[in-house]
């Protein structure tokens, strides 16, 4: 039997934030091609939080978002091309 060493990494999320992060060692067995997972552990886990960042800002699930204004940066001028 021919066994090769692998890294798995587990990234669990919904599709507004990242949730977790795991890994863990496993053996891919050549000659069936399946893989044991031999132990995982947690490399990073999302700090539960009470008040949501983006509770001011306006929902455009429907209609027109509000764009946020944008002002040049004094060094860059209103040139097109500014450096």
């Amino acid at each position: 039997m021919t066994a090769m060493p692998l890294v798995l990494v587990a990234v669990q999320s919904s599709p507004s934030q990242l949730q977790k992060i795991e890994w863990g060692v496993a053996e891919l067995n050549a000659e069936t091609g399946d893989v044991s997972l031999n132990g995982r552990a947690m490399l990073w886990l999302a700090e539960l939080q009470t008040e949501t960042p983006a509770k001011d800002v306006a929902s455009f699930d429907s209609g027109v978002p509000t764009p946020p204004v944008l002002e040049p940066r004094k060094q860059e001028g209103t040139d097109p091309n500014a450096r």
